[in-house]
């Protein structure tokens, strides 16, 4: 992919510790900590949205979920993972 004339790009922070596992928590839950900063974000202009650290896949689904309420956004995502080594 070819990004071009991104002029504003923004980070979308995660909902706690990007190595703390927030699977407990219900999508809605997690669509409504995000929504506030996503709406405010994109209602100011940015051009993309960096959806960085995001700790476990639950998490990216709701941001995910909530991508579709403003379907001319873009965004990219990144990951962290936690290596365990017994």
């Amino acid at each position: 992919m070819h990004i071009h004339n991104v002029d504003v790009l923004c980070i979308l922070e995660e909902r706690g510790d990007a190595f703390l596992n927030l699977s407990y928590l219900l999508q809605q839950e997690l669509v409504d900590w995000h929504r506030p900063q996503m709406a405010s974000l994109i209602e100011a202009g940015v051009d993309m949205l960096a959806v960085e650290t995001i700790p476990s896949l639950p998490e990216a689904e709701a941001i995910l979920t909530l991508l579709e309420e403003f379907p001319t956004s873009k965004a990219y995502f990144t990951f962290s993972c936690k290596v365990f080594i017994s």
